[in-house]
């Protein structure tokens, strides 16, 4: 099962030992990322491997029980990866 965790341009995580920043979001379902240096961008149509076996993909808005929930990053790695938001 994935994680999903809200974004905004700036957001910070640690994926493992690795720094995540998210650089933007948007037009539309897309996101760039910068990885250890590395940038990646992000989109909903497949995920994007960032680190070994460690992969996001990008969520887009969505409406739920009236409350508007802003764009989303999936994380898909093993339980033995911890992933932090800063």
């Amino acid at each position: 099962m994935a994680l999903s965790l809200g974004i905004k341009t700036g957001a910070k995580f640690k994926i493992g030992n690795h720094l995540m920043v998210v650089l933007s979001v948007g037009p539309g379902s897309h996101a760039v990322v910068d990885v250890g240096g590395k940038s990646y961008h992000v989109n909903d149509q497949r995920s994007v491997e960032v680190l070994k076996d460690v992969r996001i993909s990008f969520g887009p808005e969505r409406s739920t029980g009236g409350y508007q929930n802003g764009p989303r990053l999936a994380f898909e790695a093993p339980i033995t990866i911890p992933i932090v938001r800063l």
